[in-house]
């Protein structure tokens, strides 16, 4: 049960961790944001391929 925890607290550090450097790009190269929302629905979208990929 602990692991499955730990697990999703990475998961979710990792996600506003990358979210936060998308961000900051989107902005300097296109002054244009990026809802967080999306960025979710777009991780849960492609979090097979993202899994595979990590393994």
């Amino acid at each position: 049960m602990d692991c499955l925890l730990y697990g999703r607290l990475i998961a979710i550090v990792l996600m506003f961790v990358m979210y936060s450097a998308l961000q900051q790009l989107m902005y300097l190269n296109k002054q244009r944001s990026i809802s967080m929302i999306l960025f979710i629905k777009l991780i849960a979208t492609k979090a097979d391929i993202i899994s595979k990929t990590l393994l």
